[in-house]
């Protein structure tokens, strides 16, 4: 069977997700996409190209993922859109923990770190761009914002050691948590 270009990457965000950054070896991803080492060389130069690979790919679905939630009409309708789509990602890896993967490699590279810290920014920044379009003010959408933002990625995290919570349902079903607390104004909070 041959193997695209998109298969090997697949192949190493899985490796990745899975077990850590050392476990991407070009002779594990032949094995487990059972081809030939050699078939690796007509798509990429060598490892660092595809490790970078990953790392645009993580990016440019960041950016797919908030053009698919701007398709719906009302802020939290976005939010819920974002988490279908997120949803909808995790069903074709077969696993949510690639945030938490990536997280873990910029630990260990700084340059991940760097690409890691732009990416949550952005994301952030768009779940605080909905808030205000809500009618949340600031600094209350900031907070919250970052409130859901950490919330999300602390229940990925946990799922990977809690099997009842790795379902499409219960991401789901945190995800309309999320949504009914940021979007609903608590007394005191002004929308001024």
């Amino acid at each position: 069977m041959k193997r695209t270009k998109h298969d090997w990457i697949k192949a190493a965000v899985l490796q990745l997700a899975d077990n850590n950054i050392d476990a991407i070896k070009v002779e594990v991803l032949a094995r487990d996409l059972g081809v030939s080492k050699g078939s690796f060389y007509w798509h990429f130069k060598n490892r660092a190209e595809l490790l970078q690979a990953i790392i645009t790919l993580w990016q440019t679905e960041t950016d797919e993922l908030i053009v698919a939630a701007n398709n719906a009409s009302t802020p939290p309708a976005r939010m819920a859109r974002l988490f279908g789509a997120i949803e909808e990602l995790s069903v074709e890896y077969g696993t949510m923990e690639i945030d938490t993967a990536m997280f873990n490699w910029s630990l260990r590279d700084p340059n991940v770190a760097a690409i890691v810290r732009t990416v949550e920014h952005k994301r952030v920044a768009f779940i605080r761009d909905l808030l205000l379009d809500a009618g949340i003010a600031e600094p209350h959408a900031t907070f919250r914002a970052e409130f859901a933002y950490m919330s999300f990625v602390g229940f990925v995290d946990r799922a990977k050691r809690n099997p009842a919570l790795r379902s499409a349902e219960k991401l789901i079903e945190m995800g309309q948590f999320l949504i009914q607390t940021i979007f609903t104004p608590p007394s005191g909070d002004t929308h001024d």
